[in-house]
Protein backbone atom coordinates (compact mmCIF):
# COMPACT_ATOMS: atom_id res chain seq x y z
CA UNK A 1 0.00 0.00 0.00
CA UNK A 2 1.24 3.52 -1.02
CA UNK A 3 0.70 6.54 0.86
CA UNK A 4 -0.09 9.51 -0.56
CA UNK A 5 1.53 12.39 0.24
CA UNK A 6 -1.01 15.23 0.75
CA UNK A 7 -1.22 18.27 -1.94
CA UNK A 8 -0.02 21.64 -1.21
CA UNK A 9 -3.34 23.28 -0.61
CA UNK A 10 -3.89 20.61 1.82
CA UNK A 11 -0.84 21.29 3.96
CA UNK A 12 -1.21 24.79 3.91
CA UNK A 13 -4.91 24.14 4.85
CA UNK A 14 -4.02 21.77 8.11
CA UNK A 15 -2.50 25.21 9.70
CA UNK A 16 -5.36 26.41 10.69
CA UNK A 17 -8.18 25.14 12.25
CA UNK A 18 -12.12 25.08 10.63
CA UNK A 19 -12.87 28.41 12.64
CA UNK A 20 -10.11 29.91 11.42
CA UNK A 21 -10.55 29.39 8.03
CA UNK A 22 -14.49 30.32 8.10
CA UNK A 23 -13.24 33.85 9.88
CA UNK A 24 -10.67 34.32 7.56
CA UNK A 25 -12.44 33.33 4.41
CA UNK A 26 -16.01 34.28 5.11
CA UNK A 27 -17.08 30.29 4.33
CA UNK A 28 -20.81 29.41 5.72
CA UNK A 29 -21.09 28.04 8.73
CA UNK A 30 -23.54 25.07 8.96
CA UNK A 31 -26.76 26.47 10.76
CA UNK A 32 -25.91 30.09 9.96
CA UNK A 33 -28.68 31.90 8.46
CA UNK A 34 -27.30 33.08 4.65
CA UNK A 35 -26.62 36.62 4.25
CA UNK A 36 -29.13 38.51 2.24
CA UNK A 37 -28.32 39.37 -0.92
CA UNK A 38 -27.07 42.56 -2.17
CA UNK A 39 -29.21 44.85 -4.22
CA UNK A 40 -27.86 45.88 -7.26
CA UNK A 41 -29.26 49.21 -8.15
CA UNK A 42 -29.76 50.10 -11.82
CA UNK A 43 -29.57 53.98 -12.35
CA UNK A 44 -30.66 55.46 -15.70
CA UNK A 45 -28.54 56.78 -18.52
CA UNK A 46 -28.23 60.21 -19.58
CA UNK A 47 -26.74 59.24 -22.86
CA UNK A 48 -28.92 59.12 -26.17
CA UNK A 49 -31.01 55.71 -26.86
CA UNK A 50 -28.89 52.99 -28.32
CA UNK A 51 -28.88 52.70 -31.69
CA UNK A 52 -31.61 49.43 -32.99
CA UNK A 53 -29.80 48.63 -35.84
CA UNK A 54 -26.34 48.12 -37.43
CA UNK A 55 -28.06 50.45 -40.72
CA UNK A 56 -28.96 52.77 -38.07
CA UNK A 57 -25.49 52.87 -36.73
CA UNK A 58 -23.69 53.63 -39.94
CA UNK A 59 -26.70 55.89 -41.05
CA UNK A 60 -25.35 58.04 -38.20
CA UNK A 61 -21.53 57.69 -38.28
CA UNK A 62 -22.11 59.02 -41.89
CA UNK A 63 -24.09 62.26 -40.63
CA UNK A 64 -21.40 62.68 -38.29
CA UNK A 65 -18.47 62.10 -40.97
CA UNK A 66 -20.20 64.80 -43.40
CA UNK A 67 -20.65 67.65 -40.52
CA UNK A 68 -17.06 66.60 -39.07
CA UNK A 69 -15.38 66.58 -43.22
CA UNK A 70 -17.74 70.13 -43.62
CA UNK A 71 -15.39 71.33 -40.02
CA UNK A 72 -12.14 70.07 -41.41
CA UNK A 73 -12.20 71.51 -44.85
CA UNK A 74 -13.21 75.06 -43.11
CA UNK A 75 -11.19 75.13 -40.54
CA UNK A 76 -8.34 72.00 -40.77
CA UNK A 77 -4.65 72.63 -40.26
CA UNK A 78 -2.12 70.55 -42.37
CA UNK A 79 -0.10 68.54 -39.85
CA UNK A 80 2.41 65.38 -39.74
CA UNK A 81 2.18 62.65 -37.66
CA UNK A 82 5.70 61.54 -37.34
CA UNK A 83 7.63 61.47 -40.32
CA UNK A 84 5.35 60.14 -42.93
CA UNK A 85 1.85 60.36 -42.05
CA UNK A 86 -0.17 63.73 -43.36
CA UNK A 87 -2.82 64.95 -40.67
CA UNK A 88 -5.88 67.44 -40.66
CA UNK A 89 -6.49 68.68 -37.41
CA UNK A 90 -9.27 71.35 -36.51
CA UNK A 91 -10.49 72.61 -32.60
CA UNK A 92 -14.11 73.74 -33.19
CA UNK A 93 -17.21 73.84 -30.47
CA UNK A 94 -15.35 72.02 -28.16
CA UNK A 95 -14.33 69.10 -30.07
CA UNK A 96 -10.74 67.94 -31.58
CA UNK A 97 -11.20 66.41 -34.81
CA UNK A 98 -8.25 64.61 -36.62
CA UNK A 99 -8.88 63.21 -40.73
CA UNK A 100 -6.04 60.52 -41.70
CA UNK A 101 -6.51 61.18 -45.36
CA UNK A 102 -4.05 58.15 -46.26
CA UNK A 103 -3.71 55.49 -43.10
CA UNK A 104 -0.33 53.30 -43.91
CA UNK A 105 -1.00 49.80 -45.18
CA UNK A 106 -0.03 47.36 -42.56
CA UNK A 107 3.82 46.45 -42.73
CA UNK A 108 5.47 43.43 -43.58
CA UNK A 109 5.32 42.04 -40.15
CA UNK A 110 2.05 42.12 -39.72
CA UNK A 111 1.03 40.82 -43.37
CA UNK A 112 3.48 38.13 -42.05
CA UNK A 113 1.24 37.50 -39.11
CA UNK A 114 -1.54 37.44 -40.53
CA UNK A 115 -0.56 34.92 -43.24
CA UNK A 116 1.04 32.82 -40.52
CA UNK A 117 -2.10 32.67 -38.58
CA UNK A 118 -4.49 31.83 -41.53
CA UNK A 119 -5.85 35.67 -41.18
CA UNK A 120 -7.47 37.06 -44.41
CA UNK A 121 -5.74 40.97 -44.90
CA UNK A 122 -8.83 43.23 -44.40
CA UNK A 123 -9.47 45.42 -47.46
CA UNK A 124 -7.49 48.64 -46.94
CA UNK A 125 -9.70 50.87 -45.57
CA UNK A 126 -7.22 54.53 -46.12
CA UNK A 127 -9.37 57.49 -45.08
CA UNK A 128 -9.64 57.97 -40.95
CA UNK A 129 -11.73 60.41 -38.93
CA UNK A 130 -11.29 60.65 -34.97
CA UNK A 131 -13.58 63.06 -32.97
CA UNK A 132 -13.59 63.49 -28.71
CA UNK A 133 -14.60 66.68 -26.49
CA UNK A 134 -11.24 68.92 -25.41
CA UNK A 135 -10.33 67.35 -22.26
CA UNK A 136 -12.32 63.90 -22.68
CA UNK A 137 -12.14 60.43 -24.43
CA UNK A 138 -12.07 59.77 -27.70
CA UNK A 139 -15.89 59.36 -28.63
CA UNK A 140 -15.89 58.48 -32.52
CA UNK A 141 -13.53 56.91 -34.72
CA UNK A 142 -14.21 55.66 -38.58
CA UNK A 143 -12.23 54.32 -40.99
CA UNK A 144 -13.03 53.67 -44.80
CA UNK A 145 -11.71 54.13 -48.46
CA UNK A 146 -12.95 55.26 -51.85
CA UNK A 147 -14.77 51.92 -52.55
CA UNK A 148 -17.29 52.66 -49.82
CA UNK A 149 -16.17 50.42 -47.68
CA UNK A 150 -16.33 51.75 -44.07
CA UNK A 151 -15.65 50.88 -40.48
CA UNK A 152 -16.77 52.33 -37.54
CA UNK A 153 -14.63 51.32 -34.44
CA UNK A 154 -15.99 54.03 -31.42
CA UNK A 155 -19.09 55.53 -31.43
CA UNK A 156 -20.55 57.02 -28.40
CA UNK A 157 -23.79 58.62 -28.34
CA UNK A 158 -23.96 62.00 -26.49
CA UNK A 159 -24.09 65.54 -26.70
CA UNK A 160 -21.33 66.03 -28.80
CA UNK A 161 -23.56 64.66 -31.78
CA UNK A 162 -25.66 67.82 -31.83
CA UNK A 163 -22.66 70.15 -31.34
CA UNK A 164 -20.98 68.88 -34.76
CA UNK A 165 -23.62 68.20 -36.49
CA UNK A 166 -26.55 71.15 -34.57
Amino acid sequence: MTDKKPSRLAQALAKYSPEELDARYRLPIEGAAPKPARRRVIRPVKAAAPMKSRKARIAAALAIKAAAMRVIESEGEHMKAGPQIPIVSARSKGLNIVYTPNVPAPGPRMVAWQAANGIAPPPPLTDLLDVWPVGSNKVFSMRWNAAGLVEVGTFKRGEWEATLTG
